[in-house]
C-alpha cells in the first residue's frame, strides 16, 4: 500500500511523457512516406500520358522507382531542411495547428522545386507535384504535432487545477 501510494505521488510530479523519445523518429519516417508516396504518384500520374504509347510494365516500374527514389530524398531533405525548423518556430508560439502546418509544407514544396527548375526549362508539373509531395509530408507531421500540442496544454491544465491553494498566500494577498 506504501509503494503504491509513493509511485503515485512520484508519477504527479515526474516530467516524463507519456509519449517515448523514439515516438518522434517513427512519426518522422511515416511522414517522409507519406510525402514520398503522393509525390511519387503525382509525377507517375503526370508522366502517364507520355508513357501510354509504349505502355511496358517494366518501363512503369522502373519509373515508379526511380521517381520514388527522386521523391524520397527531396522529401527527407524538405523535412530536415525546412519541415523541422518551421516545427521550432511554430511550437515556439504555441501555434501547431495541422492546416498550418499543410500550407506551409505546400508553399515550401512548391517553392523548393520552382527555385531548383528555375534555370532549366522544367516543366510546371513538377513543381505542382512537389506542393503536393509538401502538402501530404506536411499534413501528416502536422496532425501529429497538433495531438501532441493538446496533450500538453491538456496535462498543464491538469497540474494548474490540481494543485492545493496555500492558505497563507491567501491571507497575506
Amino acid at each position: 500500500m506504501i509503494m503504491a501510494q509513493s509511485h503515485d505521488r512520484v508519477s504527479e510530479n515526474t516530467e516524463m511523457s507519456v509519449i517515448s523519445d523514439s515516438d518522434w523518429l517513427s512519426h518522422f519516417v511515416c511522414t517522409v512516406s507519406w510525402g514520398t508516396v503522393v509525390g511519387t504518384m503525382a509525377l507517375i500520374s503526370q508522366a502517364l500520358p507520355s508513357l501510354a504509347n509504349h505502355f511496358d510494365l517494366a518501363a512503369l516500374l522502373g519509373a515508379l522507382l526511380f521517381f520514388g527514389f527522386v521523391v524520397s530524398i527531396f522529401t527527407c531533405g524538405g523535412m530536415l531542411l525546412i519541415g523541422l525548423p518551421i516545427t521550432l518556430v511554430l511550437r515556439a508560439f504555441g501555434h501547431e495547428h495541422a492546416w498550418l502546418y499543410a500550407a506551409l509544407g505546400t508553399i515550401a514544396g512548391f517553392l523548393v522545386l520552382a527555385v531548383l527548375g528555375s534555370g532549366s526549362s522544367a516543366d510546371s508539373s513538377i513543381t505542382v507535384s512537389g506542393a503536393i509531395a509538401g502538402f501530404a509530408a506536411a499534413l501528416r507531421w502536422g496532425l501529429w504535432r497538433e495531438r501532441r500540442a493538446a496533450i500538453r496544454r491538456q496535462k498543464r491544465a491538469s497540474r494548474t487545477s490540481d494543485k492545493r491553494n496555500n492558505p497563507i498566500h491567501d491571507l497575506i494577498h
